[in-house]
């Protein structure tokens, strides 16, 4: 369960890099605003995933963690050398947002699930039954890397 809660909080992370995409779609959203008058609901309109979306979720989730795995190492080198990373960002932002879509979910659906499956016991198992073995074990090893701890530093 704590390795789906963190390939989760990963996804919530990788929502807040796909950000830019969204502000997009909002603001072609909001040249399309209702009228002064109307009544907004700022619910979220579904807390329910049904088994297809959990489905579309897990394999995304797999494909976006498998994108992230490929780009980390060239943006953190970037960074180290003091290149601009920009556009090896758009690209990673670019090939996550295509793992979304071939699974059928906008990024407005994922990061949705992936705030729900955060604070959802039920969510997760749901999700981590449908992820491939190689994956856990990929993301148990990435946060035992990344545990200070267990630095050689």
């Amino acid at each position: 369960m704590v390795l789906v809660r963190s390939l989760v909080a990963v996804a919530a992370a990788i929502g807040l890099v796909c950000f830019h995409a969204k502000a997009q779609e909002s603001a072609d959203r909001a040249l399309q605003s209702p009228p002064r008058n109307a009544v907004v609901d700022n619910k979220p309109q579904q807390t329910a995933v049904d088994n297809n979306e959990v489905e579309a979720f897990a394999a995304a989730l797999a494909e976006v963690h498998h994108v992230r795995k490929k780009w980390v190492s060239t943006i953190r080198t970037a960074l180290i050398e003091g290149r601009d990373v920009r556009a090896h960002a758009r690209e990673a932002v670019a090939e996550m947002a295509e793992a979304l879509e071939r699974n059928g979910l906008s990024i407005e659906k994922y990061n949705q699930i992936a705030e729900l499956a955060i604070n959802d016991p039920e969510l997760q198992r749901r999700v981590e039954d449908r992820l491939p073995a190689d994956l856990l074990e990929d993301v148990a090893d990435d946060d035992a890397s990344d545990d200070p701890r267990k630095s050689d530093l």
